[in-house]
């Protein structure tokens, strides 16, 4: 037997079914049912009501599933090679998350890599998109690009472009060969 039920008639039926395992013989008695045959129906209709709430649990869910802003027109310009197939990555990584870009989000995160892109080499970029993604992050760590960033002797970091580098920072860091000369 199938019972379609929904709206309203789902709360009256609920009702129904409790008191119908309350007090069967009344319910029986009172619509000329046979007790056994009337407990099956009401099995019957306690299927029916299951069935029912779960359809109304997935018509609450909306259906509309939120999909990735679509790339702009110049990303393939602007992300060549291998940095704009780790993009593509990151984007798909996102969306397996289910966490997606709006347009101005996705925006500024392209903002964002150009930026770094511009300070940093494309491997160092590529090698925190990728940690943060195995490391199960919702976003890129661009604090760590900072950790990582290690410059030749003599290069000047992007903080500052006027310094001129100090003894310090030498790699000999101030040795010199006239302290250890022969005496004799």
């Amino acid at each position: 037997m199938n019972i379609d039920v929904s709206g309203d008639g789902l709360q009256l039926l609920q009702q129904f079914i409790r008191c119908a395992y309350a007090h069967p013989d009344r319910i029986a008695d009172a619509m000329w049912f046979d007790r056994d045959g009337f407990i099956r129906s009401a099995r019957c209709l306690t299927e029916a009501y299951h069935n029912a709430q779960a359809d109304r649990k997935r018509e609450k869910r909306p259906d509309s599933k939120k999909k990735q802003s679509p790339l702009p027109d110049d990303f393939d310009r602007r992300f060549p090679g291998s940095i704009g197939e780790k993009i593509r990555e990151w984007l798909d990584y996102k969306t397996e998350r289910r966490d997606f870009y709006s347009p101005t989000g996705l925006r500024n995160l392209l903002t964002q890599i150009d930026n770094r892109l511009k300070n940093h080499s494309v491997e160092l970029v590529i090698d925190l998109i990728s940690e943060c993604m195995g490391n199960n992050w919702a976003g890129i760590i661009w604090s760590k690009i900072e950790q990582r960033s290690v410059r030749p002797y003599g290069q000047r970091d992007h903080y500052s472009k006027n310094r001129i580098p100090s003894q310090s920072d030498s790699p000999w860091n101030g040795f010199s060969f006239d302290d250890y000369k022969e005496s004799g």
